[in-house]
């Protein structure tokens, strides 16, 4: 995240038109009491005895009202400020902070604050009520999960002041624009490490030096009881005063391509997220656990020809001009063509590497002719192909019918799932590794993919 960007609006009035009012109306509390008022006056019409009681109560009640509104709070009385950084990651909770002060006016003063936060974060929490005294601040805190990649802006803040009775309400609205970024998420990394960290304890283990791939230290740590004595390092036990281990990795020079699809299909939106960037999120996670593990990552993304690319490379560099190069990617109005992506990636990968390819499953028809081609690409690579699988389809598969209509949908939702499996099944047994994969369950067939390859 980038640092912090303060955004302070001041209820200054008379120093131009930071504050806007936007109207003064009764509470129900108000609502409530002229109601009461109303049902003694028809008292004291049915008992005229009461009459001069109940007008004196309406009397009281108006007075009220009336001193109650010359005391409801002005704008000019406190000066609000919000911080919220200037960028976010997709999908990670975000924490937005607002300072409220009172600076004039006497006696406490009651308020609530509500946030205009883009469409397409998820509130968690929202501020509510502050009370302060004069010359007194309250800090508040809003908990959001942003849902969509790109650039959002937040809105006006709008305040509301109560009268010391709580008869009357203020309403101010504060223009307080400011923009956000919202950019990817790379998902799978903590369990990507884990696993990452796993496989060289196994190769250390094993010590074995495979043709084209040397064994290298990488790190020390200590011994944990499923370690074997041949990876004790004895000189740094001595020096350190307790058993330690070496952590080996296998220098393993692979290149890794990630091959994108940001065709019209995957803008396809589903629980707040669309395909893209559940494909995004993935990408980038595979991306940081093969860097990390030595090997060279590329990514190109296409639509009806290929639109990005960035060659492979090592390195922490390289994540970032990964993750740079994929910040601001949206969804094709064009079909994506995966025959372009395949002729593409053939002309300038000659070299064997693991290929992932992130894409929605063509149809049938399309698919027998793809299919000889990404035979072709396996006999050549590691090649992985994922398919997103749309929730709301699954879900409508194991619905039992209540009435014609559904009857017709539940078939069709089916039909294509038999579809997509025969799809798949050809591509298997022409070599090609693949998955039909929700948007959600991406991450981890793609890492145990990779790991194992």
């Amino acid at each position: 995240h980038k640092s912090n960007a303060d955004l302070e609006v001041a209820f200054r009035p008379r120093s131009g038109s930071a504050v806007e009012i936007v109207m003064i109306l009764p509470t129900k509390r108000l609502a409530m009491l002229v109601g009461a008022a109303g049902a003694a006056g028809a008292v004291g019409i049915a008992f005229p005895p009461l009459s001069l009681l109940a007008a004196g109560a309406d009397l009281l009640l108006v007075g009220v009202a009336l001193i109650d509104l010359l005391l409801l709070p002005h704008a000019r009385e406190i000066r609000i400020s919000r911080q919220v950084s200037e960028s976010a990651l997709r999908g990670k909770e975000l924490m937005i902070e607002y300072e409220v002060e009172r600076i004039l006016g006497r006696g406490v003063l009651e308020g609530r604050m509500a946030d205009t936060v883009p469409l397409s974060f998820e509130e968690r929490s929202a501020p509510q009520t502050f009370h302060l005294v004069p010359e007194s601040s309250a800090r508040l805190q809003s908990l959001v999960v942003p849902r969509e990649r790109g650039d959002c802006e937040f809105g006006e803040i709008f305040i509301r002041l109560f009268s010391p009775l709580a008869l009357f309400v203020r309403t101010v609205r504060v223009p307080a624009n400011q923009k956000i970024q919202i950019l990817p998420s790379p998902a799978g990394l903590v369990d990507g490490m884990r696993r990452v960290r796993l496989m060289r304890q196994q190769q250390g283990q094993r010590l074995v030096r495979q043709r084209g791939r040397a064994t290298e230290i990488e790190q020390l740590r200590d011994h944990v009881p499923d370690d074997e004595l041949r990876i004790v390092d004895w000189k740094a036990t001595a020096r350190r005063g307790k058993l330690t281990v070496r952590d080996y990795r296998t220098e393993r020079n692979r290149e890794v391509t990630i091959v994108l699809d940001i065709g019209r299909r995957m803008s396809a939106r589903f629980s707040g997220e669309s395909k893209l960037d559940a494909a995004l999120d993935s990408a980038l996670g595979l991306a940081r656990v093969a860097l990390e593990g030595g090997d060279r990552v590329g990514l190109m993304a296409f639509a009806e020809q290929p639109v990005l690319e960035v060659a492979p490379r090592r390195g922490v560099v390289q994540f970032r001009s990964i993750f740079e190069a994929v910040r601001s990617l949206s969804a094709s109005k064009a079909e994506s063509s995966l025959f372009a992506a395949r002729r593409h990636h053939r002309a300038r990968h000659r070299k064997r590497s693991f290929v992932l390819v992130i894409s929605e499953l063509p149809d049938p028809i399309a698919a027998q002719r793809l299919i000889p081609a990404f035979a072709s690409l396996a006999r050549r690579h590691s090649l992985l192909f994922v398919a997103i699988d749309d929730p709301e389809r699954r879900e409508l598969e194991s619905r039992i019918p209540e009435s014609v209509d559904d009857a017709y949908l539940v078939a069709g939702a089916r039909r294509i799932r038999r579809e997509r499996v025969e799809v798949l099944a050809q591509l298997r047994r022409f070599g090609v590794r693949s998955a039909d994969l929700l948007p959600s369950e991406l991450t981890g067939p793609i890492l145990d993919t990779y790991l194992e390859a």
